[in-house]
């Protein structure tokens, strides 16, 4: 047939036969693609054959895995002869192999854990293949495991199903017809043999046939005829491998004579089971299996089918992690970016090896799914063994970079930028790559960004859903959760089974928390751990219940946050993951904090740090001693909280990780504000931060850097400054199109100008925080701080009605929510104090300031303590108890100064000076209205220094200083109007109609027109 053409493919040459097809070579000459196509024998167009054809191409179309070959297309010849087109494996046999002696110990168990995840793919869709032998298993170039020929291939339908008959007429025929099936009879399962029905744990048999023969160097079962074959299958066990060869541990040993038990009951009942022992025994291939062995390694009482069998394997070889929770997306990744033609260099002793390209393909992976510990150790394996493969390095940079490894990141790219490391072989999809890879790691992610979005738009469709997967995290890692999210659902839309773009999707989900992200998130999380399910990925598995406790966590649901945590857990304990379980108890513990259980979360660090440092693993602890501080901190154990904080930082300083280090020391810098005699300290350490962000590129955290400088300047009453933080914050969200931080960017400044008095200014930024709270699923809880603090301004520009609906709307969303913040619930009564007197309604001024009282003392709100003492001594006194008020002063006075907040160090000081003018002592009223009064002119409220200088003026006045008082009346006059030149018309007036402002204003005109 070899120059014909069926259908629309051309035959090129002949592959291979079997008892009832031949397969060829054909080319697709629509697709301009090489592919294999499987012709029934004509003779053998019969009934039983036809059905057996069509049965083949219906089990394969219903399966979808990297270790299946994959088929194309069914159809016949128009004489009615039935073929199939499938994916052309381009490469050896594991018969090949074994003939050639080219195997080792470690890639024999790599192939069968390959195989057994292609059945345990086909045995979840209730296919069993029924002729499971090394010609069947196919390695392409790529070192990629393919099972072939599912002729025999028949679904799972019922008790009774039994095997065909014709099957059983072919087997006995082999006997005596040269060329037919020849070598089946070695493989069958004794259920196979004795024609009884075969399940699952029959090709598990198979399976289990295959390795022994691989690794003893001969068939577990034979003879001179397929009959005998067949009674030894079905009748006597074999001898242990290790009898044939001395480099078979005990423990492979057992697990291949457990493959090869007699009774299906006493086998591995699943291959996902199989799977796990085959990955426990070549993690733990000892170092003195290194060298090849002697002749006299493999026994010679029988010669063997295949030659000397030899291990590369020690402890280090493969992390000590499972290394499969990535191979969903095998196909992908050895596509992506054009590995196969990346180093067609003139001396090929330099292309990468297929052990190293496996390793490189598996770290890959690992980095694009965030397990980013395996990525490293594949990585580390791939620069090993293919030292000139500056793929693998950039990607080892990456890893190293993900995980805070900076100077290993840095070192890996100047070897790759090393004088003679050639790079002019590489195709423009990998030299993108490299640039995008360089640029990230350099901190310039803005060019990063450009070269993903040129991937992208390069790549050919085979690979957009790798290459969408990495632009996401070139997002993710510039805080751009938006463009980040829409490049990982292009991701997967593109391939739905892309396993990391659904673990990415959940995790960015969730951190939104509205209800629509919420299912989605869960919905995410749940098929990406579906996928690990099938796939008997149990690192993969651990890693989705992680993330979905996280999650859990953030949203307060406790109990099944801790549910998904332990569970995770043991998974990775059972897998002996120390990183996962590192990271997973540090978050259990920061979990016990928050759920209230200090005492147990302080047990269960220590516990996790000593575990850490046992096994050398400290270096990766700061993250979480991060999170921990934190959440001691908003438990309000500062002492617990300043000291994991610290020693977040001492780990990442002492082992280089700046991107922990900069984390660690804007955690610390938050922690401070609002401490006494801090914001220096606070400055020192953001400023650090801030350097080290700009170095590394990390532009989140650079807006977390502004934030919290902002926030200390606030404190120290350095207004402008603080502005100026508040300004960069913004501006890098609007760059980054972070709508969050834009909110709390806008929340800053209008907090800022409220403080500094600039009301009609604050409420431009605070109406633009409320609008991205309201508008962001994940800000909604943010939505009450938004309306109390716009509240708070519209009544100080008299815009009562306003201010009242706004002010009953956030202590309404706050009580809806499931824990009300206290500190909320005080502020919020200050307000409504503060309000009431601006009304001269004092009974309701002092209700309210005595309800803000107890609960910021009760809860230690220094703060809100202090403000609201000075209000209520405000309310006293011009009720008519000055001396009462003036007591009040004198401790907000004394608390705000202890704790250093210079804006209630003034504003103390005002109504002190008012209580003791009205009590009757004018000389310590003036020098109290003047301190103030220098205090607001430097912080630049107007409204409060007009006010300082009317005190002042009416004090100068009882002393009888005709000199002063009018001197002081017109300062504030003139501040008055500058208010009105500077505010908008209708913000000026609903100020002046205030009834306290007309109150004072009526005493400024008497001073003023007093000759």
């Amino acid at each position: 047939m070899i120059g014909q053409t069926i259908s629309h493919y051309r035959i090129l040459r002949k592959l291979g036969a079997g008892a009832m097809s031949i397969v060829y070579v054909a080319e697709d000459v629509v697709l301009k693609r090489q592919v294999a196509l499987k012709v029934l024998i004509a003779e053998r167009n019969n009934q039983h054959f036809h059905q057996r054809m069509l049965r083949e191409a219906r089990a394969i179309s219903s399966l979808n895995h990297r270790n299946i070959a994959t088929i194309h297309e069914y159809g016949e010849t128009s004489d009615g002869i039935p073929y199939i087109v499938m994916e052309l494996v381009d490469g050896q046999t594991l018969s090949d192999l074994i003939s050639g002696g080219s195997l080792t110990l470690t890639r024999v168990l790599e192939i069968i854990e390959a195989v057994a995840e292609g059945l345990a793919e086909a045995h979840h869709h209730k296919i069993v293949h029924r002729d499971i032998k090394p010609s069947n298993i196919a390695i392409n170039e790529r070192g990629e495991v393919k099972i072939l020929d599912f002729g025999l291939a028949k679904r799972l339908i019922s008790d009774h199903d039994v095997i065909d008959e014709f099957v059983q007429r072919d087997l006995l025929a082999t006997q005596t017809r040269e060329g037919v099936i020849i070598g089946t009879p070695m493989y069958l399962s004794p259920e196979q043999a004795l024609g009884v029905r075969a399940d699952a744990r029959s090709d598990l048999f198979s399976l289990g046939a295959v390795l022994y023969e691989c690794i003893a160097g001969r068939p577990a079962f034979d003879g001179k005829s397929a009959i005998e074959i067949c009674a030894k299958v079905a009748r006597d066990d074999p001898p242990p491998p290790s009898r044939f060869n001395k480099l078979v541990p005990r423990s492979l040993d057992e697990m291949t004579l457990k493959a090869l038990a007699k009774k299906a009951e006493d086998r591995y009942q699943s291959a996902e089971d199989m799977l796990r022992d085959l990955r426990a025994i070549r993690l733990a291939l000892p170092k003195s299996a290194d060298a090849p062995p002697a002749q006299n390694d493999i026994g010679l009482g029988h010669a063997p089918r295949a030659s000397l069998i030899t291990t590369l394997t020690d402890s280090l070889r493969r992390p000590r992690l499972y290394v499969g929770a990535f191979v969903l997306s095998l196909c992908l990744a050895l596509l992506t970016f054009g590995i196969v033609s990346m180093f067609h260099r003139k001396n090929e002793s330099r292309t990468p090896s297929v052990e190293a390209m496996n390793y490189y393909r598996d770290g890959t992976n690992a980095l694009r799914d965030g397990t980013y510990l395996k990525a490293v150790r594949a990585l580390e394996q791939a620069v090993k063994l293919a030292d000139d493969f500056p793929p693998a390095r950039v990607r080892l940079a990456e890893a190293y970079a993900e995980l805070d490894y900076t100077d290993k990141a840095k070192n890996e790219l100047l070897r790759v930028n090393a004088p003679g490391a050639e790079l002019s072989a590489l195709q423009p999809l990998d030299a993108l790559y490299l640039q995008a890879i360089r640029f990230k790691l350099g901190g310039n992610s803005g060019e990063a960004i450009k070269k993903y979005n040129e991937i992208v738009q390069q790549a050919p469709d085979s690979e957009k859903a790798a290459a969408y997967v990495d632009l996401g995290r070139a997002y993710e890692r510039d805080g751009n959760s938006k463009k980040a999210t829409e490049s990982y659902e292009e991701a997967h839309r593109l391939d739905p089974q892309f396993t990391a773009a659904s673990m990415h999707l959940g995790v960015l989900h969730g951190r939104n928390r509205g209800q629509e992200e919420t299912r989605a998130a869960l919905s995410a999380f749940q098929d990406a751990e579906r996928r690990y399910q099938i796939l008997n990925d149990v690192e993969g598995q651990a890693e989705v219940l992680y993330e979905r406790g996280v999650f859990y966590m953030a949203a307060s649901q406790y109990s099944d946050a801790r549910e998904q945590l332990a569970q995770s857990r043991l998974k990775s304990e059972a897998i002996d993951n120390k990183y996962q379980q590192i990271k997973i108890r540090l978050q259990l513990s920061t979990l016990f904090c928050i759920s209230g259980d200090t005492e147990k979360a302080a047990r269960e660090a220590e516990d996790v740090l000593a575990f850490a440092k046992e096994n050398g693993l400290e270096n990766l602890t700061a993250n979480g001693l991060i999170n921990l501080g934190n959440a001691f901190a908003a438990s309000g154990e500062a002492e617990q909280a300043e000291k994991y904080l610290k020693q977040a930082l001492e780990v990442a300083q002492y082992y280089k990780a700046r991107r922990s280090e900069g984390k660690a020391l804007l955690a610390l810098a938050s922690f401070y504000t609002g401490h006494q005699g801090k914001a220096d300290r606070i400055r020192e350490l953001v400023e650090r931060a801030a350097s080290i962000n700009e170095q590394e590129g990390y532009r989140k955290y650079a807006m977390q850097s502004q934030a919290i400088l902002g926030q200390a300047y606030v404190q120290q009453g350095n207004y402008p400054a603080a502005l100026s933080a508040f300004a960069q914050q913004l501006a890098l969200a609007e760059q980054m199109d972070n709508q969050e931080q834009e909110g709390l960017a806008h929340e800053g400044f209008g907090i800022t100008l409220a403080y500094q008095e600039d009301y009609p200014k604050a409420l431009d930024h605070l109406k633009e925080d409320v609008r991205i709270s309201k508008s962001l699923e994940k800000l909604k809880p943010n939505v009450a701080h938004a309306l109390l603090n716009q509240g708070n301004v519209l009544w100080q520009l008299g815009r009562y009605p306003e201010a009242k609906a706004a002010l009953t709307e956030a202590i309404r969303l706050a009580n809806d929510s499931e824990k009300p913040d206290q500190e909320f619930v005080a502020s919020h009564h200050l307000i409504m104090a503060q309000l009431w007197l601006s009304q001269h309604e004092f009974a309701s001024a002092q209700g309210e300031g005595i309800l803000a009282l107890r609960g910021s003392e009760k809860n230690r709100y220094d703060e809100v303590t202090a403000e609201a003492k000075y209000t209520l001594g405000l309310a006293k006194t011009l009720a008519g108890f000055p001396r009462a008020g003036q007591k009040l002063c004198d401790d907000a006075l004394d608390i705000a100064t202890r704790i250093g907040n210079q804006r209630l160090i003034y504003g103390a000081t005002l109504a002190r000076s008012l209580a003791l003018l009205e009590a009757g002592d004018a000389p310590a009223a003036l020098e109290a209205a003047l301190k103030a009064q220098e205090g607001f002119a430097r912080s630049g409220q107007r409204d409060s220094e007009w006010h300082a200088w009317l005190v002042a003026a009416r004090a100068a006045e009882r002393q009888r200083d005709t000199v002063k008082s009018p001197e002081f009346a017109r300062h504030a006059s003139v501040l008055l109007a500058d208010l009105e030149s500077k505010w908008p018309p209708v913000d000026f007036r609903d100020y002046n109609a205030r009834l306290d402002v007309q109150y004072f204003r009526k005493q400024l005109e008497g001073l003023l027109v007093r000759p």
